[in-house]
């Protein structure tokens, strides 16, 4: 039999944007990734690609307003 790592988060299709004077900005586009026990995950990119903007918005730090986000996130409590 194998066991197969619990998978701990698991994020689809994340989404935030920001409302500016010029319209909104789609900080972050349909980011979807999965994240299982003893993994690491490198998150990359070129600056300004929205990777601090995903980080915070999966652990919830994003400000209520301006910002508004969209898709789901899921984390296990235990593992």
């Amino acid at each position: 039999m194998t066991d197969y790592p619990t998978e701990i988060l698991r994020v689809e299709d994340l989404a935030v944007e920001f409302p500016t004077e010029d319209g909104l900005v789609q900080a972050v586009r349909g980011v979807s990734y999965s994240l299982h026990e003893r993994e690491v995950l490198g998150i990359v990119g070129e600056s300004g690609s929205g990777k601090s903007v995903s980080s915070l918005a999966v652990m919830g730090l994003l400000p209520a307003a301006p910002a508004s986000g969209a898709g789901s996130c899921t984390a296990a409590t235990t593992y």
